[in-house]
């Protein structure tokens, strides 16, 4: 898996990596519409790399509601951030996921590269009152240590300060 840099692109595929008829029809038609696709033969892996970063990244952009340019100069928050990737990286190849082992490095490499201003999605809902995506982004990465006997300290401290804000009204 590289990471490309690129935030608009499209990757696919079947779960068992075999090239389909269907996936094929949907990358010809991507490709002729001018979209930036590919077909991948693990997928599984292409969506864990994605999860290990967004995961980390709406977690620590709430916790401490900055963008990522203050998050990645303070050396204890960037120790933070890259504890919960390996967290989570650390959960993916526990569950098999085949993931490159410079995956966290390389996380660490296109973080340095975002803009300073950067925030999380989630950021933007927390701030706007909405309903946040903690259960899925670190409090699946919990659960999923709970489950495979993995400390989660870094996403356990996301989760417990974003947990009052949940539902909304952040």
């Amino acid at each position: 898996i590289e990471q490309t840099g690129k935030m608009a692109t499209l990757a696919f595929g079947e779960w068992d990596g075999a090239d389909s008829p269907r996936t094929q029809r949907l990358l010809d038609a991507c490709l002729k519409a001018g979209i930036d696709a590919t077909l991948s033969d693990h997928i599984d892996a292409l969506i864990w790399s994605k999860f290990i970063f967004l995961a980390a990244f709406s977690g620590i952009t709430c916790t401490y509601r900055q963008s990522i340019g203050p998050i990645r100069e303070d050396s204890e928050k960037r120790a933070l951030f890259q504890s919960a990737l390996e967290e989570t990286y650390a959960i993916a190849r526990a569950r098999g996921i085949p993931l490159p082992d410079d995956l966290v490095v390389k996380r660490m490499a296109f973080t340095d590269g975002l803009p300073a201003e950067m925030y999380s999605s989630m950021y933007h809902d927390l701030t706007a009152g909405k309903r946040l995506e903690l259960p899925w982004l670190s409090g699946a990465v919990v659960d999923f240590g709970r489950e495979l006997s993995i400390d989660t300290p870094a996403h356990q401290t996301f989760v417990d300060a974003l947990t009052p804000y949940i539902n909304g009204n952040g």
